[in-house]
C-alpha cells in the first residue's frame, strides 16, 4: 500500500510504481478488507472508477507513474466488479448502489462489440469471445522475440467465469435498486452463459475433469475459488 497524492494505491511488481488493475482488484480484499482498511478499499475503488470514466467507461489495465491510464486488459472491468462485490459483502451495498449506473455501464461494455479490447458477447451463447487483437491482453499474455508465448482466442474460461459472476452480482444490485427490467436482462444472460459454459468447458465423459490443457484447469480453479457466483460451483475441480 502506498499513498500517492493522498489517494491509497496497491502496487505490484515492486520496485515498479505502476498500478495494475487486475493485481489491484484481486489483492484488494486481502490487503484492505481483511485488515480493517475498508476506507482505503473504497477510495481505491472510487479512484479506479474515475479513471474508467476518463477512458470512455472502459476500466484501464494500468495507470502509469505520470497518472495516465492505459486500456488493454480484457478482464479489468470484470475484476473491478469482483472487488466491488467483495467490498459490498464486507461493508454493505451502499457503495455498489451509489455507483450502480457506473457498474452497469462498465458491464454493458462487454455486451457491445469492443474492437479496442478485442472482445464481444456472442449473441447466441452469451459467452464472451476474445479475438486476440494486437495491444490487448489476458492474464497469460506474454511474448518472446515478438511471438506470443501462449496463443489464446475464443471463449477464455476465466474471463467467462468472471463474466457470469458479474452478471449475477448486477442482477442482485438491480433487484435492490428496483430496476426489474435490468435484473431480468442480467438473469437471462447469466442463465444462458451458464448453460453454454457447461457445453464449452465441461467434459461429462471425464466425470469431474475440466476439458483441455493444464492452463484451462488452473484458470478454472482460480476463478472457482475466488468468485462468489460460479458457473461450475456444483462441479468438482
Amino acid at each position: 500500500m502506498e499513498n500517492e497524492a493522498s489517494a491509497p494505491a496497491i502496487l505490484s511488481g515492486f520496485p515498479s510504481a505502476k498500478r495494475r488493475a487486475r493485481d489491484t482488484f484481486v489483492a484488494l480484499p486481502g490487503l484492505t478488507l481483511a485488515t480493517g482498511r475498508a476506507r482505503a478499499a473504497k477510495e481505491i475503488l472510487e479512484n479506479w472508477l474515475g479513471y474508467a470514466g476518463k477512458c470512455g467507461g472502459i476500466m484501464p489495465s494500468h495507470i502509469n507513474t505520470d497518472g495516465s491510464a492505459v486500456t488493454g486488459d480484457i478482464d479489468s472491468g470484470l475484476w473491478f466488479i469482483y472487488a466491488a462485490q467483495k467490498y459490498s459483502a464486507a461493508e454493505g451495498l451502499d457503495f455498489a448502489i451509489t455507483h450502480y449506473e457506473e457498474l452497469s455501464s462498465l458491464l454493458e461494455k462487454y455486451s457491445e462489440n469492443l474492437p479496442g479490447l478485442g472482445v464481444t458477447m456472442d449473441p447466441d451463447s452469451k459467452l464472451l469471445k476474445y479475438f486476440n487483437v494486437a495491444g490487448t491482453q489476458n492474464w497469460m499474455s506474454g511474448d518472446a522475440d515478438g511471438e506470443p508465448l501462449v496463443e489464446r482466442r475464443g471463449c477464455l474460461v476465466e474471463v467467462n467465469a468472471l463474466w457470469y459472476n458479474s452478471l449475477r452480482f448486477m442482477e442482485e444490485l438491480a433487484k435492490e435498486k428496483g430496476d426489474n427490467a435490468s435484473a431480468e436482462k442480467y438473469a437471462a444472460r447469466a442463465l444462458a452463459a451458464r448453460e453454454s459454459f457447461a457445453k464449452v468447458f465441461w467434459n461429462e465423459r471425464a466425470s469431474t475433469s475440466l476439458i483441455g490443457s493444464t492452463p484451462l484447469a488452473v484458470n478454472a480453479a482460480k476463478t472457482s475459488v475466488l468468485t462468489p457466483y460460479s458457473p461450475y460451483r456444483s462441479r468438482t475441480l
